[in-house]
């Protein structure tokens, strides 16, 4: 398993050919940690930081995953994200 956090970067101008897509992580204005993936597809709420970066590890396919941690905050959007069942 690979993960890679990036803060405070250009992001995606300073991966070299960052053609999969990555995770973007940050508080949320109540606190809360929020991971997303750029495709919009894969998002998460969480207590901790570290059960974030589980919730991201999961979602990789092969393991090997790149988060960008957004130290200005992040919002969970709702409209982008299907419940769980």
């Amino acid at each position: 398993m690979s993960v890679s956090l990036i803060a405070g970067v250009d992001f995606p101008s300073r991966l070299p050919a960052a053609t999969a897509p990555f995770f973007l992580l940050g508080r949320n204005t109540v606190g809360h940690w929020v991971i997303r993936e750029t495709t919009g597809r894969r998002a998460g709420l969480f207590r901790t930081r570290e059960a974030a970066i589980k919730y991201a590890r999961d979602e990789s396919q092969d393991g090997n995953f790149v988060i960008v941690e957004q130290l200005e905050g992040l919002e969970f959007e709702r409209q982008q994200i299907k419940r769980a069942a």
